[in-house]
């Protein structure tokens, strides 16, 4: 494991001590990003971009180095992490308002891959925004007395989050089906290899003012397009694309890791 913990934020939650004169609530855009050593002693003090790197911590078996590219894959991945929950839980009108996970590196081979359970001990959730309504374990935290009544409401908010997890996957609502039924959002024409279904080219690039029409000579190309329009509405489809986007741009940072090292 890494011992670094990377807690990613859209509002403020806590007493101003890390950000003086910000009011609870406060919207933060983009998402903040803060990572603190893993150290019970000192109290997992927070270390920015340049302590972590300057650690040179060696971790695994194979003793990656966490340095300036691990660093930057893991940041990116904690915020992507972080904005493809977020949106779920606004699909069912909650708002998640921080999140913390860690990581660790595979020992045969040197893979950071996320490590950790995400769940309501790792995140704070406050339906309809509304910091009263939080079904996370900070309602446990600001107890001031623990009481048999104060464990049951820390109970009925876990069991809450649970009926709701299965919800923030919804079955897909893709169909094959004929041109004239109408009721999705986007149709793909196609037709062998030619346009036959749709306009040709020319009328493509030509439509009159206010209509548009996507024109792609491969599948790839329009079922992504097709995905791209779907997301707008859609966060499953939307979080499919942004790991997608992820994963190639995590590809190509260790590649030009690589061509930098050889």
């Amino acid at each position: 494991m890494i011992p670094i913990e990377w807690v990613t934020a859209d509002r403020d939650r806590v007493l101003p001590k890390r950000n003086p004169g910000v009011k609870e609530g406060y919207r933060f855009c983009p998402v903040k990003l803060e990572t603190f050593y893993k150290d019970d002693e000192n109290h997992d003090p927070q270390w920015s971009r340049e302590q972590c790197i300057e650690a040179k911590m060696k971790v695994g078996g194979v003793g990656v180095t966490l340095g300036p590219d691990e660093y930057e894959i893991l940041a990116k991945t904690t915020v992507t992490v972080f904005e493809i929950l977020e949106r779920s839980w606004a699909s069912l009108d909650c708002s998640l308002i921080d999140m913390k996970i860690e990581y660790g590196v595979r020992p045969d081979t040197g893979e950071l891959l996320l490590a950790d359970v995400i769940d309501s001990d790792s995140w704070r959730l406050w339906p309809a925004g509304d910091r009263r309504l939080m079904k996370d374990k900070q309602v446990y935290r600001e107890l001031q007395v623990v009481t048999q009544e104060a464990l049951e409401t820390v109970k009925r908010n876990f069991a809450w989050v649970a009926e709701r997890v299965p919800l923030l996957s919804p079955k897909p609502r893709a169909r094959v089906m004929s041109m004239r039924e109408r009721e999705y959002p986007v149709i793909i024409a196609v037709a062998g290899r030619s346009n036959g279904l749709g306009p040709d080219v020319w009328s493509s690039l030509r439509l009159p003012s206010g209509l548009g029409c996507s024109t792609v000579i491969s599948p790839d190309a329009a079922a992504l397009n097709a995905a791209q329009i779907l997301a707008l509405t859609d966060h499953v489809i939307w979080g499919k694309l942004r790991a997608k986007q992820l994963n190639t741009w995590v590809d190509l940072k260790m590649a030009d890791k690589k061509l930098r090292n050889d």
